[in-house]
C-alpha cells in the first residue's frame, strides 16, 4: 500500500478550516485488519475539514470514496462527521458519525464518549457507546488528592449485545497504591439474557525486591530502571520526600532506604530530594539527582550531609555598640576539607547559616577583610544552635 496526504491551513485566521486531502493505493495483497478480503486492489482518495470553533468546540467533516481496481468489488463512499468539546466546567464530549454506503446498504460506524465531574472535582463519571458492537458503558470513578496511600474505586456497568444473547456486566474495582507494594481487587457479576450468569473475584497484592550495590530494598513492582536512595546517619529515620520531576512524590525516604522505581531508559531524569521535613541544621545535601538510565538499570544514592547545624548570631561593633547591618560574610571552616558558606547581615545585625558541622569556624566580612571573627561549634550540637552577639573588634593601624 502507499499513501499520500497534504495539509492546509491557513494560521493568521481562525475562520478557515484545516483542509486535509489523502489517497490510497492499494494492491491485491494487502488487507486491512478491520475489512474482509478482496480479489483486487483499491483505489482511495478523500478529503476532511476540521474547524475550530468558539469555547473549546472543534469538528471534522470528512468524505472519502474508494473503488476496486479490478475484480468484482464494490465502490465504497465514507462520511466521517466527529465533535469534539472540552469545557472549562469540567467535562469533556466527543461524538462520530461515520455511514459507508455501497450497494444500495448502509454500515454505520462511531460512538459517542462523555466525561464529567462533579463540581467538587472529586469524582469522575464517563458514559461512551459504540455504534459497531452495539455495547454502552457507564463508569464512576473517584478522583483522589493524592496518588499514593489513597484509597482508590471505580464502578462500571457495561452491556454488550452477541449474535445469540446479551451481557450485562457489573462491576468495580478498589485500589491502593502504596511507596512499598500495591494492592487491588475487582468484583464482576455477569448476567446474560441466555442464562449461565457468572460471578467473578479478582485480586492482587504486588510487591518487588530490588538491589543496588549492597543495599537490598523493597518497593512497588519495577517496570524498567530505578533508584535506590539511602541515608546517612545524621537524616536517617527522618521524613524525606522523593519527587521525580519536582513533581508528586513517587517515594518516601524514613528508614534505611526508599526505591523511586518508575525510571524510563534512554531518557534523562531529575529527581528531587525534598528535604521541608527535616529538622533545622539537617541537610540532605545534593537537592536535585539526575538520571539517565540504560535498559533496566539500577541506582544508589546516598541522601544526607555530615552538617547538622544551624547557626543564628548577631555582629556587633564593639566600638559604637551598634549591630553591623547588611554586609555581606563568608565563614570559612578550620578544616579546609568542609566547604565555605557565604551569609548576610539584615538591618539588626543579625545573620543565618544552615548546614555547618560541629568545630571551629572564622568569619570573614566582605566588606571589612582586615578584620577575622571566629566562634566554635561544640561536638554535642545538633539542630539550632544560637551564637548570641559575636563583638566586632576594629584593628588599630600602628
Amino acid at each position: 500500500a502507499a499513501e499520500l496526504s497534504h495539509l492546509f491551513a491557513l494560521l493568521y485566521t481562525r475562520r478557515w478550516p484545516v483542509v486535509e486531502v489523502t489517497g490510497t493505493v492499494e494492491s491485491p495483497d494487502f488487507r486491512r485488519v478491520s475489512t474482509p478480503a478482496t480479489d483486487a486492489g483499491r483505489l482511495r482518495g478523500g478529503v476532511s475539514l476540521n474547524q475550530r470553533l468558539q469555547a473549546g468546540l472543534s469538528t471534522t467533516f470528512g468524505v472519502v470514496h474508494s473503488r476496486p481496481l479490478g475484480g468484482d468489488g464494490a465502490e465504497e463512499t465514507t462520511l466521517r462527521l466527529s465533535l469534539a468539546h472540552r469545557s472549562p466546567r469540567g467535562y469533556t464530549l466527543n461524538a462520530l458519525i461515520s455511514p459507508t454506503f455501497t450497494e444500495g446498504e448502509v454500515f454505520w460506524r462511531g460512538g459517542l464518549f462523555v466525561r464529567f465531574g462533579s463540581e467538587e472535582r472529586n469524582l469522575n463519571t464517563t458514559v461512551s457507546y459504540d455504534l459497531v458492537q452495539a455495547s454502552a458503558a457507564v463508569q464512576v470513578s473517584n478522583v483522589p488528592s493524592q496518588a499514593f496511600r489513597e484509597l482508590q474505586w471505580a464502578a462500571d456497568y457495561r452491556r454488550s449485545a452477541g449474535i445469540e444473547d446479551e451481557v450485562h456486566a457489573v462491576g468495580g474495582t478498589v485500589r491502593y497504591e502504596m511507596y512499598r507494594a500495591s494492592a487491588q481487587a475487582r468484583p464482576e457479576f455477569f448476567l446474560r439474557t441466555a442464562g449461565q450468569d457468572e460471578a467473578r473475584m479478582t485480586g492482587q497484592f504486588s510487591t518487588g525486591l530490588v538491589w543496588a550495590g549492597t543495599t537490598l530494598a523493597v518497593t512497588r513492582p519495577i517496570r524498567d530502571s530505578f533508584a535506590i536512595f539511602v541515608p546517612r546517619p545524621e537524616v536517617e529515620g527522618h521524613r524525606i520526600l522523593l519527587r521525580p520531576g519536582a513533581g508528586a512524590p513517587s517515594a518516601e525516604l524514613a528508614g534505611r532506604a526508599a526505591v523511586v522505581p518508575d525510571l524510563a531508559s534512554w531518557r534523562g531524569t531529575t529527581v528531587r530530594v525534598d528535604g521541608a521535613y527535616l529538622p533545622e541544621g539537617l541537610s540532605v545535601g545534593n537537592r536535585d539527582v539526575s538520571f539517565f538510565p540504560g535498559y533496566r538499570s539500577g541506582y544508589r544514592v546516598i541522601v544526607g550531609s555530615a552538617a547538622s547545624v544551624y547557626v543564628v548570631g548577631r555582629i556587633v561593633d564593639a566600638t559604637t555598640g551598634e549591630p553591623v547591618a547588611l554586609e555581606a560574610g563568608e565563614v570559612v571552616p578550620e578544616d579546609d576539607a568542609a566547604p565555605r558558606e557565604m551569609f548576610f547581615t539584615n538591618r539588626e545585625g543579625r545573620f543565618e547559616i544552615a548546614e555547618l558541622r560541629p568545630g571551629r569556624y572564622f568569619i570573614q566580612l566582605l566588606g571589612r577583610p582586615e578584620v577575622e571573627l571566629e566562634f566554635d561549634i561544640p561536638d554535642d550540637i545538633s539542630g539550632r544552635y544560637e551564637l548570641g552577639d559575636v563583638i566586632l573588634l576594629e584593628e588599630e593601624n600602628p
